[in-house]
């Protein structure tokens, strides 16, 4: 049996995120004021982990042509943010 589980991401442009080995992600967006990623997992503490390198980038910004996955695209007031995950951690 899965349970989604929240994480909060910092709202920078590269982080890298510890979740489990398991995890899918659901869903990335605001709530309220803070940015989350809800993950989809197995609820047992024995999970193996990974490390999970997530991008942030607004409309315009530069990114590298090797860009991996992007997963979501967010909207926060008149501001559009693109997120990927995949980076090298």
């Amino acid at each position: 049996m899965a349970i989604v589980y929240k994480y909060p991401l910092k709202f920078i442009k590269q982080q890298v995120v510890t979740i489990p080995r398991d995890g899918k992600i659901v869903d990335i967006e605001f709530q309220g004021d803070d940015l989350f990623m809800w993950i989809l997992h197995e609820p047992t503490p024995y999970n193996s982990t990974e490390k999970l390198g997530i991008g942030i980038f607004g409309t315009g910004h530069v990114i590298n042509p090797n860009t991996p996955n992007h997963i979501k695209t967010i909207h926060k007031g008149e501001f559009v943010w693109h997120i990927f995950e995949g980076w090298n951690v």
